[in-house]
Formats: C-alpha cells, sequence, structure tokens
C-alpha cells in the first residue's frame, strides 16, 4: 500500500469519542514493579523477554491491580529503560527505588515508549518490523543486539563491551558477513520506518478512535518505506556482505504478510503503545492515542521535527530520507 493511502486511510477513519480519555498513570506501578523486583531478587521468565505468569499473579496479589497491558507488558519495557534487566535466568532490578521517585507519568510515559523507539525493546515488537521489511533474520539479530547494547551502556554509564555493540556476540562475527557500513544504513532504515509511524500517530486526534486494520496499513508502508531506505542508501559497488533482504519488495501483502502485519500491528499496540500508557485499546477493533503522550519521545536519535521529516518523505514514496 502506497505511503499516502496508507496515511489517509488511517486519519480519514477517525470516529468520535464521547469524551476525550486520560492517560493511565504509569509511573506508580512502574514503582511497584521495581520495588518487586527489589523484594524478590530476580523475576522469573517464561521464554526471552516474557515476565513469568506465576510473577504477574504475585504482583496483582502484592497491589490489588494490573496496569494496562499487563504486568508483563510493563516489565519488558522495564527492561529497555533502565528499570530493570534482562537476563537468561529472570528480570532483575537494574535501577535503586530512590532514582526512580524523581520521574513524573510524563517521564516514564517517554522513557517506557522510547525502550522501543530508541533501543528496539521489546524484540518481538523489532522482529515484527524486520520481518515486513524482508530482513536477513541474521541481520536483524546484529541490528537489535547492537542498538539494545548502546543503549544498555547510555542508562548504566558504562563503557559498552566493543563485541557487544557491534552486535557480534556468538553467531555473527564476521566482519566480511556484517559489515559495519551495511548495519549502519539498515539501522537507520529501520529507525526511518519508526518514525514514520511515531510522526503519523502523532496526528491522531486524541478524541477519535481509529481502526487497527489502518494502523497496520500504515506500518506495512512504513515498512516498504525503510527497505527503499536501505537499498536505495546500500551501494552496490561495495560488498554489502550477507544479503541483507529476503526475496523482491512487494506493496502488495499477500497472505503470509498479511499474517505478519495483524500479528506486528497488535504487537505494536499490546507489548508497547498500550503498556507504555500511549494508547488504548478497544474491544471494536479501533485504538485511540492519548493527547501529548507522544511528547518529547525521540526515535533513534531523531526528534519530533526529523521525525516528521520521515514521515513527509514517507507520503512522497520518495527514499531521499537519509539526508534528513
Amino acid at each position: 500500500m502506497h505511503g499516502l493511502h496508507a496515511y489517509l486511510e488511517l486519519v480519514e477513519n477517525g470516529r468520535p469519542l464521547d469524551q476525550e480519555p486520560q492517560a493511565p498513570g504509569v509511573h506508580e506501578p512502574l514503582m511497584k514493579l521495581l520495588a518487586h523486583a527489589h523484594a524478590e531478587g530476580e523475576l522469573g521468565v517464561e521464554g526471552a523477554w516474557r515476565l513469568d505468569s506465576r510473577e504477574c499473579r504475585k504482583l496483582e496479589q502484592r497491589y490489588g491491580m494490573s496496569p494496562p497491558g499487563g504486568w508483563s507488558g510493563l516489565a519488558g519495557l522495564a527492561c529497555g529503560c533502565g528499570v530493570l534487566r534482562a537476563r537468561r535466568e529472570g528480570f532483575a532490578p537494574e535501577m535503586q527505588l530512590a532514582e526512580l521517585t524523581h520521574w513524573d507519568d510524563a517521564a516514564a510515559r517517554r522513557l517506557l515508549l522510547e525502550a522501543f523507539t530508541r533501543l528496539l525493546v521489546p524484540p518481538a515488537a523489532a522482529a515484527g518490523l524486520f520481518i515486513l521489511m524482508g530482513l536477513h533474520p541474521a541481520w536483524g539479530l546484529r541490528v537489535a543486539h547492537s542498538t539494545h547494547a548502546r543503549g544498555r551502556a547510555e542508562f548504566t554509564g558504562e563503557e559498552p563491551d566493543a563485541d557487544l555493540t557491534a552486535g557480534i556476540e556468538p553467531g555473527w562475527r564476521d566482519e566480511s558477513l556484517f559489515p559495519e557500513q551495511t548495519a549502519a544504513h539498515i539501522e537507520e532504515a529501520v529507525f526511518s520506518a519508526i518514525a514514520a509511524i511515531v510522526a503519523a500517530l502523532r496526528k491522531l486526534s486524541p478524541n477519535e478512535r481509529y481502526p487497527i486494520d489502518a494502523l497496520g496499513g500504515l506500518v506495512h508502508a512504513a515498512s516498504m518505506f525503510a527497505r527503499q531506505c536501505a537499498e536505495e542508501n546500500l551501494d552496490s559497488g561495495v560488498d554489502m556482505g550477507l544479503a541483507p533482504f529476503l526475496g523482491e519488495a512487494r506493496d502488495d501483502a499477500g497472505v503470509q504478510t498479511h499474517r505478519t502485519l495483524d500479528f506486528a500491528t497488535v504487537d505494536l499496540l499490546d507489548s508497547l503503545l498500550v503498556p507504555a500508557g500511549v494508547a488504548r485499546r478497544f474491544d471494536d477493533g479501533t485504538f485511540c492515542v492519548f493527547g501529548g503522550a507522544l511528547e518529547g519521545v525521540r526515535v533513534g536519535e531523531l526528534d519530533a521535527d526529523a521525525q516528521e521529516v520521515k514521515l513527509t518523505w514517507m507520503l512522497a514514496g520518495e527514499a531521499g530520507c537519509m539526508v534528513a
């Protein structure tokens, strides 16, 4: 679906809400989650980046509540903003409670969302975008790993391990397969897609609800835009290493792509926008974005103005976005 058509399909199909909904508080649940993590020492997980359901029940019993998106969704994002640390054995507290008390709801909302928009956490949401782009799985791992490693170093103040920053922990060490220049272009393209999506979401009225399937169309258009950005910026005369993309880019989504798109769109809401306190999902297949919820949110190193440029290039059907 062409970028402009996908964008208009979303913004022109809002339905009025009875009243503008208020964004839920996310700072207090985050404080509760961190306090529980300190009390337990480590929180069990069931699979990568997913809080064990038994831990969710403990939190519900301890505090008598569950935040929007559930404790699991909040915990996943907390691992991307320096509150918790994801380890193979489980989620461990990274931040001290005294430090977290200095945040407020606006700061917590922004930093939870930036777990994804800057660090690609939770990985499942990033994986959906990679698949829609047609990115080779090994390149997806390389980009996600190196981005997260650099981001963690920002939060902890520690110098990142050179191997981790380059995304070459066992399995993808060979520079001939994963050249740094190619990785930089792919990474920039990924953040261009996210920037276009965030810029579009900023334009939605907080007084209206919008179709989730139309959001899916925007996500698909942004993914195709990202691939176009990467392909036009990769020098065909230079060895790119492992071929970054699988198959040919297609605007018309097949059955398998539609399934991936459905998963990626719902996961974007359920694992990111809802637990971060940015959006609400309704039972009738619509969603709304809370007023001011995206204020100050950065995508990679892009501020709101730069994100707007990415959206403009996507709507124009141009991939000259890399100059923005």
